[in-house]
Order: C-alpha cells, then sequence, then structure tokens
C-alpha cells in the first residue's frame, strides 16, 4: 500500500472490510451470530444484581464480561485486515477462560482476581500451573500447542511478521490487508474461544438460562461444524 495520510489509510481500511464481508459473509455472520449469543445471556446475568451472587458468580461475570469486550473489538479488526491484533485479543479469551477453570478449585485465584489480596498477588498468576492444576493432559496436549500457536502470531514471530509481506512483491504492507489465510486463522481463534467461553455464562446463568441456551445451542453447534469444516474442530477443552 502506497504510504500517505490518515485518510489513506481509512480508505484502505474500508476497501479491505468490503472485500471480506464480500467474500466471506457467512464467516461473519456466524461471529455476529455468537456475539448476539453473549449479549442476550448477558440481559439476562444483568436482572440480579453483582452483590446478591457468590464470589465465584462474581469473578465468572466480570471475566466474561472481559471476554466479551475482547471478542468483539477483535471481530471489528479481522474485518479490517489486523490478524495479528485479533489473535492477540482472541488468545486473552483463552487465558480468561483458564482463570474462570481454576478459581472453581484454587480460593487464592479467586481472591487475587476479586481483590488482588490474599497469598497470590495478581501479577504471581501462571496460566501453566493454572493448566497443569486441571490436568497434567490438559496443560500438555490442550493448553500448551494452543496458547503456544496463539503467542506466535501475539508476539514478533515469523508467522506473525511475514503476514506484513506481500508475497509477490516481497514489499511490507503498512496498516490493514486482506489475506485469506490469516483471516481464516483468525476466525477460528476467535469462534474456538467464542465457544468455549459460553461454558461460564452458563454457569452463571444456571436454570435461568434455559430459554437463552435453547436458543444459543443451534448457533454454537453451527460453529462447531465451522471449525470442522475449515479443518480447526474444538478438542475437548477439560
Amino acid at each position: 500500500m502506497p504510504l500517505g495520510n490518515l485518510a489513506t489509510f481509512k480508505r484502505t481500511e474500508s476497501k479491505v472490510k468490503r472485500i471480506t464481508i464480500t467474500s466471506h459473509k457467512e464467516d461473519i455472520f456466524l461471529i455476529e451470530r455468537l456475539i448476539d449469543v453473549y449479549i442476550d445471556g448477558f440481559r439476562l446475568v444483568d436482572s440480579v444484581p453483582i452483590i446478591d451472587r457468590s464470589q465465584l458468580d462474581h469473578a465468572w461475570i466480570l471475566l466474561t464480561a472481559r471476554s466479551f469486550n475482547s471478542m468483539r473489538c477483535a471481530y471489528e479488526l479481522i474485518k479490517l485486515g489486523y490478524y495479528s491484533q485479533a489473535v492477540t485479543l482472541a488468545r486473552s479469551v483463552y487465558e480468561d477462560w483458564l482463570i474462570c477453570q481454576d478459581c472453581q478449585t484454587s480460593r487464592d485465584t479467586l481472591d487475587a482476581v476479586l481483590s488482588g489480596k490474599g497469598k497470590l498477588r495478581q501479577n504471581d498468576l501462571r496460566y501453566s500451573a493454572m493448566a497443569k492444576r486441571i490436568s497434567k493432559r490438559f496443560h500438555d496436549d490442550i493448553w500448551k500447542p494452543n496458547y503456544g500457536v496463539q503467542s506466535e502470531f501475539a508476539h514478533a514471530h515469523a508467522h506473525s511478521l511475514n503476514l506484513l509481506l506481500d508475497s509477490e512483491t516481497n514489499m511490507v504492507r503498512f496498516g490493514s490487508h486482506y489475506d485469506q489465510k490469516g483471516l481464516i486463522f483468525a476466525c477460528q481463534n476467535l469462534i474456538m474461544l467464542a465457544i468455549i467461553m459460553t461454558e461460564f455464562l452458563q454457569k452463571v446463568l444456571g436454570s435461568d438460562g434455559n430459554s437463552w441456551e435453547k436458543e444459543a445451542l443451534p448457533i454454537i453447534r453451527e460453529a462447531h461444524e465451522w471449525l470442522e469444516s475449515t479443518g480447526s474442530g474444538v478438542v475437548n477443552q477439560t
């Protein structure tokens, strides 16, 4: 892309967004419906004041809300062609999901997340240790491989940096650009993590979420099928 002023960058972003929506209409619509699943669930969550909930529910609600914000921003970045940045945000959802898991059995983690107090300070939380507490198999076979691949795109590794090179001209692509492989990879990560994070929205809703579950499950099943069709099936996360 020729360098110019901010208006030039905005025009390029608009062009990339048009290409993305036109070429990947079904993919984009699936993500939008997954986002709607969360919005519908949050409406039900908001009907009960946070003060009337358990500390565990409190943590789950905050972490799920944080994850939703990350997913919402990642979705916009995918449309604009900022794939590495989208994967970085998606990776944070994986971290939030892991913390939700650990809060169930570790009081120290729950205290650290809610108040920053207790035996653990916030910066003492270690994802690797949390994953091992779930099980060694989970850490070795699920968490480490998935998180490792996401980290390669989140950090300055060859995979993320090579997305910035035009394979035909070998020129650096500044700002927004469309890349089919990069887009599909970012969508796979976002959709996978949107699926697994619904676990804790469902836990918070409990029996009040029966109607929500009926609406959400068909969309979640469709998302599973989409992942399988793109060669990225969702493995059992626990």
